[in-house]
């Protein structure tokens, strides 16, 4: 922790700045890891990436409920990548809280141009916001959807297919690890992306998506799939949740984003259709977001895997410039409610200002007003102020 917040000030220091000329080469808070030539043909890269925190949580209820003040080491994730062309290897693990989490750890085999058969531990086929690397996504937390309607990683094995504007994937999933001991669930998921528009020199892109995803639960006594969600604030309580009553449910989205020049737009729906033994009920969860990057950038988006990717700064802190500054703002709503069920409904409002000192350091501010309505802890509002210090490489 020490390394990685001394890594951070030294991005962010103005003496830094005047010490690198424009043509310096090498530099990992640049450039990222090194990757090396193992073999003919076989490379091999480090990965990683550290997240911390900070939040101020207030918050007005019926009932008492505690503000926060706190922060936390969100993500220290280490791991390595092997790439020997038709195969591909990857595996990635948070050490956090004492607990070692698997992460990506996958196998990918590329039989035929175009097609992609993928074995491990990997993220569910579901959500343009989820599909983004949380290292490029606009917010510090996901929309609603992404979590209340739990989109995860799982053991499983998938097929991948696509082309230059176009991609479509499909799993069959086990349970999700907690540490290496996996839950009593299952689940199919499947994804499908198109984008009409894809002028990259132009900086103009448009993408569309639909994904669906039916999940059971095969434990003995069943009955153990519930939904709930936070203030958009990891160090929040979750303030809507619906008890344990599902053994069973059918999750439908739809996606939609665009990017013009330094404006960029997106948004998604998910309907949520979960069955028990004593209750049946629809939830439903969207969000609609945009952003402007004030220095001219463009948000990076790859067509040929319907995800947002890395925004490199045009100038660089420390090479010629201050780095890139984007401002964004997003409406999220998710409502937890259906005939017997009530486990509330949440609308936020988000605003945030991201700091892109150089493409592998970002400080991200974010603040969320949300009003909660029938929650367990009764009406009421959460304000939250929250601020991240990012690294990847």
């Amino acid at each position: 922790m020490r390394l990685f917040a001394a890594c951070l000030a030294l991005a962010a220091t103005p003496a830094m700045a005047a010490a690198q000329p424009a043509d310096q080469g090498y530099n990992p808070l640049y450039d990222g890891a090194p990757e090396w030539a193992v073999g003919e043909d076989i490379t091999f890269k480090l990965r990683g990436r550290a997240y911390y925190d900070y939040a101020n949580i207030d918050n007005d209820f019926a009932s008492p409920v505690p503000g926060v003040t706190d922060t936390e080491t969100r993500t220290l994730r280490l791991g390595a990548e092997v790439d020997a062309g038709a195969v591909k290897m990857k595996a990635e693990f948070d050490f956090i809280d004492d607990k070692i989490q698997p992460k990506d750890v996958l196998v990918q085999f590329k039989p035929g141009d175009g097609v992609t058969i993928q074995a491990g531990h990997y993220k569910e086929h579901a959500s343009l916001d989820e599909q983004t690397s949380s290292r490029f996504t606009t917010f510090m937390e996901r929309g609603s959807l992404t979590d209340a309607f739990s989109i995860d990683r799982r053991i499983g094995v998938s097929v991948l297919t696509g082309g230059d504007n176009w991609t479509w994937s499909t799993g069959l999933h086990g349970g999700v690890m907690d540490e290496f001991d996996l839950d009593d669930t299952w689940s199919v998921s499947s994804r499908a992306t198109f984008a009409p528009v894809a002028d990259k020199e132009g900086q103009t892109f448009v993408h569309l998506g639909a994904f669906g995803r039916y999940r059971s639960d095969s434990s003995i006594n069943g009955d153990s799939l519930r939904y709930r969600q936070r203030p958009l604030a990891h160090l929040a309580d979750r303030y809507v949740a619906t008890p344990r009553f599902a053994d069973t449910d059918f999750l439908t989205g739809v996606e939609a984003a665009a990017v013009r020049g330094p404006l960029h737009v997106q948004a998604e729906a998910a309907r949520q259709s979960a069955d028990g033994a004593a209750a049946d009920a629809d939830f439903n969860s969207a969000y609609i977001q945009a952003g402007w990057f004030l220095t001219g950038e463009s948000r990076a988006y790859k067509p040929g895997k319907g995800a947002f990717d890395r925004t490199k700064p045009l100038r660089a802190l420390g090479r010629g410039g201050f780095g890139a500054v984007e401002l964004a703002a997003r409406f999220d709503t998710v409502d937890l409610t259906d005939g017997p069920v009530t486990g509330g409904q949440q609308d936020s409002l988000t605003l945030g200002v991201n700091w892109y000192p150089t493409a592998r350091v970002r400080f991200m501010a974010n603040y969320v007003a949300a009003d909660i309505d029938d929650g367990p802890f009764g009406d009421g509002d959460s304000e939250v102020v929250q601020l991240r210090a990012q690294i990847d490489w």
